[in-house]
């Protein structure tokens, strides 16, 4: 087998505007294609990241707003606590059985407990029924 090895890599491209080589467009656009694809990356973007994050937010919002005295919060620091005092801007929360008070701005505030006492007198109750019942069986 002998194969002509200069005719292999000497072959010759097709001149621009040949019948047997792509059409070629002087006015077409590159970017015209890619711009359908972009849009839609962005429009997945906000339903994905930042439509989320936002309903995330207004949620927060909305929660440092109804703090009441006797929530239980914690901090964006870690700090767990109860309110004793509010005011607009700020909340101070009772860190420690020694009366050791701090005082925090709302946006510092990252997650609100609601400690309601009817509630947690009816869960209570509930599970003295629940206790009862077991016992008698």
């Amino acid at each position: 087998m002998n194969f002509p090895q200069h005719l292999i890599l000497a072959q010759e491209s097709a001149p621009a505007g040949s019948p047997g080589g792509p059409p070629q467009n002087p006015n077409a656009n590159p970017m015209g294609s890619m711009l359908p694809m972009m849009l839609l990356m962005l429009v997945i973007f906000y339903f994905v990241l930042i439509r989320p994050q936002r309903k995330q937010q207004k949620e927060l919002e909305k929660k440092r707003d109804s703090i009441q005295i006797g929530d239980d919060v914690v901090t964006i620091g870690g700090i767990h606590g109860r309110v004793t005092n509010k005011s607009d801007r700020t909340v101070t929360v009772k860190v420690s059985d020694n009366n050791t008070k701090l005082k925090f701005e709302k946006s510092a505030i990252n997650q609100v407990f609601p400690n309601n006492k009817e509630q947690s007198d009816a869960t209570e109750a509930d599970a003295e029924v629940i206790e009862e019942k077991s016992t008698d069986s």
